[in-house]
């Protein structure tokens, strides 16, 4: 103070100090808020990733109708057509697992109910051809039982005929 001595140190000035970079932050561990550009471009990649699996979809499910829809038979088909086949099946359903393991998707099992839809109408398309067939089957037995009920018909005509 004014009238203190001023030769006495009793009382110790203030230290003034830094952090030294040794010394650990609270806030040291605590991520940074990312740069806009990284942002933007894990919003981009996300973007496309969500709007690659209408792309899949499109380029897959005309190929898995068409294997459906193929007319060839197990004993006529190649290793190449087995090949093909089981390529385009890997491909559904990895788009299937895809889909599902997708935080940013925003149904739930997109994956799993997409190739589930997918089996429905294959279910459908096997359903009609089944149909068809048995149509065909009925009428192909009605004409055999009309031939056969008109042969003795024609035939006891050339006996009667005959005497």
């Amino acid at each position: 103070m004014p009238f203190d001595d001023p030769t006495d140190k009793s009382e110790a000035s203030p230290k003034v100090s830094l952090k030294t970079p040794q010394t650990k932050s609270m806030f040291d561990g605590v991520n940074k808020k990312p740069a806009r550009e990284e942002v933007e471009k894990q919003a981009h990649e996300i973007n496309e990733r969500l709007n690659s699996y209408p792309e899949r979809s499109a380029e897959l499910i005309p190929l898995f109708i068409k294997l459906l829809n193929s007319k060839t038979l197990v004993q006529n088909r190649s290793a190449l057509d087995d090949e093909i086949e089981t390529d385009i099946i890997k491909k559904l359903m990895q788009l299937g697992l895809d889909m599902n393991n997708d935080e940013y998707q925003e149904d739930m099992g997109s994956g799993s109910i997409g190739l589930t839809v997918l089996l429905m109408k294959c279910l459908l398309i096997q359903r009609n051809k089944i149909n068809e067939l048995e149509y065909a089957f009925t009428q192909l037995k009605s004409e055999i039982k009309s031939t056969q009920q008109q042969k003795p018909i024609s035939a006891l005509d050339t006996k009667l005929n005959d005497k």
